[in-house]
């Protein structure tokens, strides 16, 4: 990857969101209980947050890829990134809710509802390890694509240069040259000419 922000990942992220988010919708409408809330607003704003929030975990993840030298610093970094993600969502997700329910933002209710749901920061910490997960496997997946086709690139320059060293060999001119040599040597050293 160049390092440009390209647009279309990102609409992939954002759709993978979005129908993670109406797959959970469709499935709480079915299970949930008659009378119960409607959540539809709280699913998408949950999946559209975590759909702008996925770049950290990204960038962390290729930032700070786990290995044998640095393994240690790598979890650090990542813990702390889970962590502050799931913070800042749990923030954002409380404001948004709760500017929709109230059409503001009262402090005190905005700090209960943020530390209840520090309680349940589990499931954000999952979807960070999820993200960081499938970052690596998509970044081990393209650099094995991008070494094969250097290897078939490699293999076909190979091929070429054989080509190119037998051709030379065929040329006239080499040809009447060796044959020249050979004949010279038939007379003098007939084991060096075998």
């Amino acid at each position: 990857m160049t390092g440009r922000l390209t647009i279309r990942p990102w609409i992939l992220v954002l759709a993978a969101w979005t129908a993670y988010g109406l797959s959970r919708n469709v499935t709480y409408r079915v299970l949930a209980l008659p009378g119960g809330p409607p959540r539809s607003l709280t699913m998408l704003t949950a999946v559209l947050l975590w759909a702008a929030l996925t770049p950290i975990p990204v960038f962390l993840a290729r930032r700070f890829p786990v290995t044998r030298k640095s393994w240690a610093s790598a979890v650090a970094v990542h813990l702390a990134g889970a962590l502050v993600t799931g913070i800042v969502h749990i923030v954002f997700f409380e404001a948004v809710i709760l500017w929709s329910q109230t059409g503001g933002f009262p402090i005190d209710a905005l700090v209960v509802d943020i530390l209840d749901n520090l309680r349940n920061i589990h499931p954000r910490l999952v979807k960070y390890t999820a993200i960081v997960a499938l970052t690596w496997m998509l970044d081990a997946a393209r650099r094995a694509r991008e070494a094969e086709d250097a290897r078939t690139r490699l293999e076909h320059e190979l091929a070429e240069e054989r080509f190119r060293v037998a051709r030379a060999r065929l040329y006239p001119p080499v040809l009447v040259e060796s044959l020249a040599e050979l004949e010279s040597l038939i007379g003098t050293d007939s084991e060096a000419a075998c």
